[in-house]
């Protein structure tokens, strides 16, 4: 598994939603149809989606491909470093 990164995404850092760290590591996922009963989301199936999943709680943070919202990604301090300033 990659080292966990410091993700901007559209010019805002990303903290997780849960505890608020910021590593993160990314995958990229497609969506496919499969059965979702009452949920009407068809329009999302067959598109690209990034996933950012926090380094130290893991919940998954998704992201569509949006024209003008860049992604960038930049390596944490590694622990011991003097400019460690990451808690993730």
């Amino acid at each position: 598994m990659s080292d966990p990164q410091r993700v901007t995404v559209a010019g805002q850092r990303l903290r997780c939603g849960h505890c608020g760290r910021e590593g993160f590591r990314q995958e990229a996922t497609a969506l496919e149809r499969f059965p979702i009963g009452f949920l009407q989301l068809g329009g999302l199936f067959g598109h690209h989606a990034t996933i950012y999943a926090c380094a130290r709680c893991g919940f998954l943070h998704w992201f569509f491909p949006v024209p003008g919202a860049e992604h960038e990604t930049q390596d944490l301090p590694r622990p011991g470093d003097a400019a460690h300033a990451d808690k993730g």
